[in-house]
């Protein structure tokens, strides 16, 4: 359902996107991944270098979302980063 939802964006603000494809690659892949990603704050240090980020790659995933973290308590409840 996501992967619709994503095609039908793409394709009204990408005039070339065809329509439906992740999620025919997500229907029809035997190998397909998705996976949801969380990069920590970066520091001070870190801002002023090219660490800044996960750098330039080759990604091998059908979908990725970056989210911020959650952090919950015992019984289910938000709470502050510990």
């Amino acid at each position: 359902m996501l992967a619709n939802h994503i095609d039908s964006y793409v394709s009204t603000v990408e005039p070339t996107y065809e329509n439906g494809k992740l999620e025919r690659i997500l229907n029809t892949s035997e190998k397909f991944i998705g996976r949801l990603l969380h990069y920590y704050p970066v520091t001070q240090t870190e801002q002023q270098s090219d660490m800044a980020w996960c750098g330039w790659h080759n990604d091998h995933g059908s979908l990725t979302s970056l989210c911020p973290a959650l952090y919950l308590n015992e019984q289910g409840k938000e709470v502050k980063v510990p």
